[in-house]
């Protein structure tokens, strides 16, 4: 009995050598673990940062820089992270002047990093700084998605226009293949939202469990969650308006968080983008990636029977032109083109509505290289309706987690 009321006072006593000496080879290397009501954190008292140095923000005495910080393990330097953006706070006039000169240019940064639990709390002290002749490269992002809070956003890339219709279309197909269709004529009630997201989160038969696990592919495939870094405080404030809505994002992308310029488009642009759209006439010579948003009419012969489809309305070359000439400023060239590459199911869904739609302009030439016919190979596409359907979907069922 003696030896049983001893055991746990040696395991603890164990457990508490342990300990000490854990913190002993951290202090050795120059690391901390820390906590406080914020969770667990880390302090690294010598560290590296090199990278490229993307802005500053006076109001906060901040850069953010993109690349890889190191600290000193005792044995040599060791890369704790790579291919992100950090916040930098300049420890003197020398360093802040330095960083200044060296705008989207490389750097290699001395001092200490602190990161505590939530990425806004990341901060490098930067005490001394040089040139880094290798910067890696960070070209300008787009994306849209769902803001989470200011510092979290659930998001997928526009490399081109084409993917906000090609990604948002998917889900419309996700619940077609779980056997719920959306109506093309009329966007879906609160209460059809609400019992919609029930089916996703909290299957009940085998019908709503493949509904799940289409709706979760299509996620996985084309979503993401990324911790933001603003520009400043007027980006900062942009994202914070946005919290639980639909959001367009323009910034620089990294591995493990994002770099947000701005959240310049919000849903509510969106609509009122949506609203003021006019119809178009005439069509450039060009043959690329093009999404529109467009009024659908059809052509008929005398049975009724769908012969011709043409879309005419604001079409967007690429992400810029979607978020900025379309959306935010409605200064979109306005087109029309014959649609190919529909059957007449959609087709008669399509005609007399106002649709997002993406594919590939088409020139066709003659012998002699003249432009003879023109039009639109259809990709996917959405009706105003569904459109609608699907980002109230999407702000009931993206959270913290993603889906």
């Amino acid at each position: 009995m003696c030896f049983k009321l001893r055991l746990p006072k040696l395991a603890l006593l164990m457990a508490m050598c342990f300990l000490v000496g854990m913190l002993a080879v951290f202090s050795g290397q120059g690391i901390e673990a820390r906590a406080d009501d914020g969770g667990p954190g880390v302090y690294y008292r010598h560290a590296a940062l090199e990278g490229r140095v993307i802005t500053y923000d006076p109001d906060g005495d901040l850069f953010i820089v993109f690349g890889s910080y190191e600290v000193d393990a005792g044995d040599g330097w060791q890369t704790v992270n790579s291919s992100k953006f950090h916040r930098v706070r300049p420890a003197n006039d020398a360093v802040r002047q330095f960083l200044l000169d060296r705008l989207d240019q490389g750097a290699r940064i001395l001092g200490s990093y602190e990161a505590w639990a939530g990425q806004s709390e990341e901060v490098f002290d930067g005490t001394s700084a040089g040139p880094l002749d290798q910067a890696p490269a960070s070209p300008v992002w787009y994306a849209f998605g769902k803001t989470i809070r200011p510092e979290r956003i659930a998001k997928f890339n526009l490399f081109t226009a084409n993917d906000f219709v090609r990604v948002l279309a998917g889900l419309k197909d996700a619940l077609a293949a779980g056997g719920f269709n959306l109506p093309p004529d009329r966007r879906l009630t609160a209460e059809e939202i609400a019992a919609l997201k029930t089916r996703v989160e909290n299957p009940a038969s085998e019908a709503d469990r493949t509904l799940l696990r289409n709706v979760r592919s299509w996620w996985e495939s084309n979503w993401n969650l990324k911790w933001a870094v603003e520009k400043n405080t007027q980006a900062y404030n942009e994202l914070a308006a946005s919290v639980g809505g639909s959001t367009f994002y323009a910034g620089r992308l990294g591995v493990s968080n994002c770099y947000i310029m701005s959240a310049p488009v919000t849903r509510k642009d969106v609509d009122a983008f949506m609203a003021a759209a006019k119809e178009g006439s005439g069509a450039a010579d060009r043959e690329a990636p093009v999404a529109m948003f467009a009024r659908v009419t059809a052509e008929r012969d005398r049975t009724g029977r769908i012969t011709a489809l043409y879309a005419s309305g604001p079409l967007f070359v690429n992400p810029y032109a979607l978020i900025y000439d379309g959306i935010k400023n409605n200064v979109a060239p306005a087109e029309r083109w014959r649609l190919e590459g529909w059957d007449q199911t959609r087709a008669e869904q399509l005609d007399g509505r106002w649709v997002w739609l993406e594919g590939r302009t088409v020139l066709v030439r003659d012998d002699k290289g003249n432009v003879v016919d023109r039009y639109l190979a259809l990709g996917k596409n959405l009706t105003q309706d569904e459109f609608n359907s699907i980002l109230d979907l999407n702000r009931e069922l993206i959270g913290d987690g993603g889906i």
